[in-house]
């Protein structure tokens, strides 16, 4: 299970990756400092190593991909509260207790009691992950070129590339979006396998129990000191 999400997390910041390092090497060449040049690229190790690069930038600009998602949609409601909505919208014979406030503790239920579900419900995460951070490489991309527009004389192609990157960070956000409701919906569907409420489902919820050998550690430590 371990290596599958490492898989889909590898993913999610790597492909969106590639445009944020597209948009950064072109930057560093637009003022004369050091970049790569992509035509000089020529063997398996510097492939290896632009994935690896790609890889980092991803996990670095999710923080921006986070608030720029956060940006489009403040309006909203928070997608678990939303997601909660449409599940109570699309299954009005199903009777719960469900609360949007509670759903770390479902989700930490599904994870203790069904790997394969949790692995799936995952996977929908970093799909959602993924997108929201190729909407922000699409917007960079959209101000490298407003930029090489201003640059190079104001030629219609580079306006052409600005549209068509703005359309494309919107339609990715969207997605993004929409995968993000169906992983708080998928755990709300799920979790109904284990109760109706949180009463029900409690029983099913790993708990970390303290450590013997820490509880006498600590007693034998304050008889010490008496």
């Amino acid at each position: 299970m371990s290596i599958s999400i490492g898989v889909y997390d590898f993913f999610a910041y790597t492909i969106p990756g590639i445009i944020y390092l597209y948009v950064v090497n072109e930057f560093l060449h637009l003022l004369k400092l050091p970049y790569i040049a992509i035509n000089e690229i020529s063997n398996i190790t510097q492939v290896i190593l632009i994935a690896v690069v790609a890889y980092i930038l991803g996990i670095i600009f999710e923080t921006f991909a986070f608030y720029y998602f956060k940006i489009l949609y403040h309006k909203d409601k928070h997608r678990k509260e939303e997601a909660l909505d449409d599940f109570n919208f699309q299954y009005k014979d199903i009777k719960h207790n469900l609360s949007a406030n509670e759903v770390s503790l479902y989700w930490n239920a599904i994870q203790h009691k069904n790997p394969q579900i949790t692995d799936m419900i995952n996977r929908t995460m970093a799909q959602s992950i993924m997108l929201r951070n190729i909407s922000l490489g699409f917007l960079m991309l959209a101000i490298l070129y407003i930029f090489l527009f201003v640059l190079n004389g104001f030629l219609a192609n580079y306006i052409l590339v600005v549209l068509i990157s703005f359309v494309f960070s919107l339609l990715a956000a969207r997605r993004s979006r929409t995968f993000y409701l169906w992983y708080y919906r998928d755990i709300y569907g799920f979790v109904l396998n284990y109760g109706a409420d949180l009463t029900e489902i409690y029983p099913f919820i790993k708990r970390i129990e303290p450590k013997k050998e820490s509880s006498q550690a600590n007693q034998e430590g304050s008889e010490n000191k008496k």
